[in-house]
């Protein structure tokens, strides 16, 4: 198949949700049951304290050699636990109550990990996007980047590269998930379907192509990937990207311009730029939600922020009509932050509490720990006015800020 091209901000070249997710087991597509995937099968403890996992036959890296227990093996003993790399230690996800996994490569296609205490969690962690980690490097390859299996070698790439500290030195030259050193080195093998060509940090322009040792097969038995090649165009500006697309360069808008904002803009040069709109219904339970620091340093802050009359005050001062007329073209209707119609959750008190525009019961709800002061401004529980700042993300969702905007006024009044 020919190739795709694909826009990038710059920064995760590897995002799962764009073309990268192989890790041992995984998620089905509706979220429902976690899947084989590298590893066909696996037997969990009664106590859930030990997890044996059993890798398919033949599995071969990217540059054809094998894949194997021991290749998790030599990521746990060298890579995961190694505090020059990892400081802080391993990932949570593999540790209980402090107690790090004991990890164990009891022949090449079975790998065990286990605690002396249950981890009750661990299959859903290992089939979420980090738990590619586990099968992320290729010991006959990584193993000569490691000083303490390739002590004058890793010296002299290092002084090559006027590098003093090791840790630094690795993580920036092989990486881990999530950083785009990861696929920086087109030399390195990879489990995943696509593999770069070439050093990819600082390109405006870059390839990957099919891994021909690609493990998986369709039902007519025809290897994947059936795309050859996969291009990244940067464009950090989002006005750039949406240039890009309607232009006919990028196969696959990205989802920070494929708003309802832009949906006319799309329609509009369709014939222009050869491509055709596909509707697709979001997995999203909301457009935007606040965080708000609930265990915020300034304990006044946090005080206001773990009121419930707080959150259902500003909730309440929302005009949500308004933003979806305005900012989404009358597109979407009022809803909290809780699982869609489609989901076997979903519950409609949920859905729809607080989500009217009411400024009278707002303020009665605010007046319950934010009182007005004489100055007409609100004040905390220590007497002085009280206010916060709002972070938006404007290369992520630039939609957020004209949506901001208008919630800013709304609280203000």
């Amino acid at each position: 198949m020919s190739p795709v091209c694909t826009v990038y901000a710059g920064s995760r070249i590897g995002d799962y949700r764009r073309y990268g997710y192989d890790p041992l087991v995984r998620w089905s597509p509706d979220g429902s049951e976690v899947l084989p995937n590298i590893a066909e099968s696996w037997d969990i403890s009664a106590d859930a304290t030990t997890y044996t996992f059993k890798l398919r036959e033949g599995l071969k890296w990217s540059d054809g050699k094998p894949f194997s227990a021991k290749d998790i093996q030599f990521w746990w003993d060298h890579i995961e636990t190694n505090r020059e790399i990892n400081p802080k230690g391993p990932r949570k996800m593999f540790i209980v109550n402090g107690e790090e996994a004991q990890v164990e490569a009891l022949d090449d296609t079975t790998v065990r990990f286990s605690w002396s205490q249950p981890n009750g969690v661990f299959m859903l962690d290992m089939a979420s996007p980090y738990g590619q980690r586990v099968v992320q490097f290729a010991e006959h390859y990584v193993k000569d980047f490691m000083k303490d299996l390739n002590p004058d070698g890793v010296a002299k790439m290092m002084a090559d590269a006027g590098e003093a500290d090791f840790g630094k030195w690795w993580l920036g030259c092989i990486g881990t998930f999530g950083k785009n050193a990861e696929h920086n080195d087109p030399n390195r093998p990879t489990m995943l379907a696509w593999r770069p060509t070439e050093a990819v940090l600082g390109k405006e322009r870059f390839t990957f192509e099919r891994n021909p040792y690609c493990w998986k097969v369709d039902s007519s038995c025809n290897q994947l990937s059936y795309i050859d090649k996969r291009t990244w165009v940067l464009a950090k500006d989002p006005e750039v990207a949406l240039l890009k697309t309607v232009q006919g360069e990028i196969d696959i808008s990205p989802r920070n311009i494929s708003t309802p904002p832009n949906r006319t803009v799309f329609f509009d040069n369709k014939e222009r730029g050869d491509y055709r709109l596909v509707t697709a219904n979001s997995c999203n339970y909301n457009n935007a939600q606040f965080m708000f620091a609930m265990n915020h340093p300034d304990p006044v802050k946090a005080q206001v922020f773990q009121s419930k009359d707080f959150r259902i005050g500003l909730s309440l001062a929302m005009d949500r009509d308004l933003i979806i007329d305005t900012v989404y073209l009358g597109q979407g209707e009022p809803y909290q932050v809780s699982p869609r119609p489609e989901s076997p959750y979903y519950n409609d008190q949920l859905v729809r509490q607080y989500t009217e525009f009411d400024p009278d019961l707002a303020a009665d709800h605010l007046d319950k720990i934010l009182p007005m002061g004489p100055d007409g401004k609100r004040v905390g529980p220590d007497g002085k006015p009280f206010k916060f700042i709002v972070h938006v993300n404007e290369s992520f969702r630039p939609d957020w800020v004209d949506m901001m905007q208008i919630i800013a006024k709304d609280w203000q009044e």
